[in-house]
């Protein structure tokens, strides 16, 4: 039997890739609560030099008339735009010449390398959505979106080609409660008498940010944070109707209808020790936030091929687009809690 061809070995390998693709965006669209809930929603945007968004901010034309009153048709220009680059998000497959024509020759040996791949490719492509939104903005790259913590956390920056500190037609920074002077304990958050116990911060946060109906969907915190609400909480959990079986904790947190839902990438958190700001709370109201991608670079999928410059086979996973916000007074923070560390000595 003769050897198998360069061709015949990558015709092999990219229908093995194919097989298991779907099921890596799949994945990826739903890592964790925020990408569940915004990137599966991502809407696309029909090119341009930047991703044009309109603000939502301003009232409709609406008015009362008399019956024979002529209506004033005149357009009101009451949305402004923001505008964000697109940044690419590149994820990258490479496999060395021996591994393909030497080591693993054969159709099943090729969808285990193939299907080996992928999973590695699956789990940091996640990753890298979940850690680009909280990234510090002094860490963030060129190439970086903009995130949760510029956008939600961060005040008088700029952020989709508007500078909040200089912008006078409409209030371009999101409320943000900082008390990383203060030095704030666990022991602080639970006690019912401090200024700066858990349940009186959860107010002060969420009143600027109501407003009649509209008001915040979702906050992302620690699990050192989330911990901490569930302990003050624990003591008005009614019991089970079976005396004998006792639950002392919740698999559920909310305040005002809000869920609180915990991301170890948040700043303070298990998988983002290093905060300059202490543990976080981001506040987050979702109807004005969302990702925008390129419908042409929606995670497509480069077929394997092979480099001319060096012995390797590689295949690529992209997606170009950006996160977005429309309003950012209607999102918030709370900055300097203490953090998992911190929490758990």
């Amino acid at each position: 039997m003769g050897e198998r061809s360069e061709t015949t070995n990558l015709t092999d390998l990219n229908i093995a890739t194919a097989d298991f693709m779907e099921a890596l965006v799949s994945q990826i669209n739903y890592d964790n609560l925020l990408t569940s809930r915004l990137l599966g929603k991502s809407k696309s945007v029909e090119g341009g030099e930047k991703i044009s968004v309109p603000m939502l901010y301003g009232e409709a034309d609406v008015e009362t008339t008399s019956e024979y009153e002529q209506y004033d048709i005149q357009p009101k220009e009451l949305l402004d735009y923001a505008y964000y680059d697109w940044k690419t998000i590149t994820g990258t497959m490479a496999l060395s010449r021996n591994k393909v024509d030497v080591q693993n020759v054969g159709k099943a040996k090729l969808i285990d390398l193939a299907r080996a791949k992928v999973e590695n490719l699956s789990e940091t492509f996640r990753k890298k959505f979940s850690t680009l939104q909280f990234t510090p903005v002094a860490s963030m790259k060129a190439t970086d979106p903009d995130n949760l913590i510029k956008i939600c956390a961060t005040t008088n920056n700029t952020v989709g080609g508007i500078n909040a500190s200089t912008e006078t037609r409409f209030d371009w920074n999101p409320k943000v409660l900082d008390y990383s002077s203060a030095s704030i304990t666990h022991d602080d958050l639970v006690d019912p008498t401090s200024i700066y116990y858990i349940e009186r911060i959860l107010r002060r946060a969420f009143g600027p940010l109501t407003i009649d109906k509209d008001k915040p969907t979702l906050v992302l915190t620690t699990q050192g944070i989330w911990d901490t609400y569930e302990e003050v909480l624990a003591a008005k959990k009614t019991l089970n109707d079976n005396i004998m079986t006792v639950d002392g904790g919740f698999d559920v947190l909310r305040f005002r209808k809000c869920f609180i839902a915990v991301d170890n990438n948040v700043p303070g958190g298990k998988l983002n020790e290093v905060s300059d700001n202490g543990a976080m709370m981001l506040i987050l109201n979702e109807k004005y936030l969302g990702y925008r991608h390129s419908p042409a670079v929606e995670f497509l999928w480069t077929k394997w091929k092979k480099s001319e410059s060096q012995p390797v086979y590689f295949s690529l996973l992209e997606w170009v687009g950006s996160f977005i916000c429309s309003r950012r007074d209607r999102q918030g923070a709370v900055l300097g809690l203490p953090t998992d560390a911190q929490i758990y000595v």
